[in-house]
C-alpha cells in the first residue's frame, strides 16, 4: 500500500528527475501525457494530449491582404504560438482588432482601405488572451477610373482597366490595348486608329479596310465607307475571322 501511495504521489505532482538530466511531466488517470527534453533542451519529445501542458507564448497576427487600394478588403488572422514550437488558429470570435486614424475600418474581422490620401503604411494591432500584437498593411490610393479611358471615343468610355499594362475590356467591344495618341489594338480587328463620331458611335480605320463605322447598338454591325457595305463580323477562332458582306452576300476574311 506504501508502494502505491508513492506511486499516486509522484504522479499527481507530475514531476520527476530521470537519468541524464531529462525532465519529464505527466498526469494521472490517462495515458501517459507530457513533454521530455534533455539537459541541453535541445531535444523535446512530446507525448499524449499537450493541450493540457502547452502555454501560449506569444500572438501573431496578419492580413491576408498586405496591401490594400482604397476600398479593398481583406480577411484578417490570428494565430496563437505555443511555447512547445506548435500554432493554433484563432478563431475570429477570440480576437479584437484596431487600427489607428481613419484610414482603416474594421468589422466583421475584415480590414478595409477607408480613407488613403496617398501612399502610407498603417499599423494594425489584434489582442486576445491576454496578449497583442502589432503588424503594418499598406495603403494606396484608389486609381480614377476615367484616367483609363481618357481620350477615348465616347463609345469606349465604359472600358474598365484590366490591370495589364494597357489592356482595357469593353462590354460590347471586348478586350484591346491602348497604344499612343488614338491607336489600339484590338483581339480580332489588329491594330486600329479611332475616330469619334456622331453621338456613341466610332469610326476606325485599318489598311485593309479603311474606315469602319460602328457604335454599342450595333456592333458586330459595321459600315465600311470605302464602298458602302453593311458588314457582319463573326469570329470563329483566333485565326478565323470574317466579315460577311450584307451587300454581295458572300464571306470576307479579316486581315487585321
Amino acid at each position: 500500500m506504501k508502494k502505491f501511495s508513492a506511486l499516486l504521489a509522484l504522479l499527481l505532482l507530475g514531476a520527476g528527475t530521470l537519468a541524464g538530466g531529462i525532465e519529464n511531466e505527466g498526469v494521472f488517470g490517462a495515458a501517459f501525457a507530457g513533454v521530455s527534453t534533455d539537459a541541453s533542451h535541445r531535444i523535446v519529445n512530446q507525448v499524449g494530449p499537450l493541450a493540457d501542458f502547452a502555454v501560449p507564448k506569444a500572438l501573431a497576427a496578419r492580413a491576408e491582404k498586405r496591401t490594400l487600394q482604397e476600398g479593398e478588403s481583406s480577411p484578417l488572422k490570428a494565430d496563437l504560438v505555443l511555447d512547445d514550437g506548435t500554432v493554433t488558429n484563432l478563431s475570429p470570435v477570440e480576437v479584437s482588432w484596431t487600427a489607428p486614424g481613419d484610414a482603416v475600418a474594421i468589422e466583421n474581422h475584415l480590414a478595409t482601405a477607408v480613407k488613403v490620401s496617398g501612399r502610407m503604411s498603417v499599423s494594425l494591432q489584434a489582442s486576445a488572451h491576454g496578449m497583442s500584437a502589432t503588424f503594418f498593411i499598406r495603403l494606396k490610393p484608389g486609381e480614377d477610373p476615367s484616367a483609363a479611358t481618357a481620350g477615348l471615343p465616347p463609345a469606349l468610355s465604359g472600358s474598365a482597366d484590366l490591370g495589364q499594362g494597357g489592356w482595357l475590356h469593353s462590354p460590347w467591344f471586348g478586350n484591346f490595348f491602348r497604344g499612343n495618341e488614338n491607336w489600339l489594338h484590338h483581339g480580332s480587328h489588329g491594330w486600329l486608329f479611332t475616330v469619334p463620331g456622331q453621338g456613341n458611335s466610332m469610326w476606325m480605320w485599318n489598311p485593309h479596310q479603311r474606315w469602319l463605322w460602328t457604335s454599342p447598338s450595333i456592333y458586330p454591325h459595321l459600315y465600311r465607307n470605302k464602298d458602302g457595305s453593311w458588314l457582319y463580323f463573326v469570329a470563329y477562332g483566333p485565326t478565323l475571322r470574317f466579315y460577311y458582306n450584307q451587300t454581295t452576300n458572300a464571306y470576307e476574311q479579316a486581315l487585321p
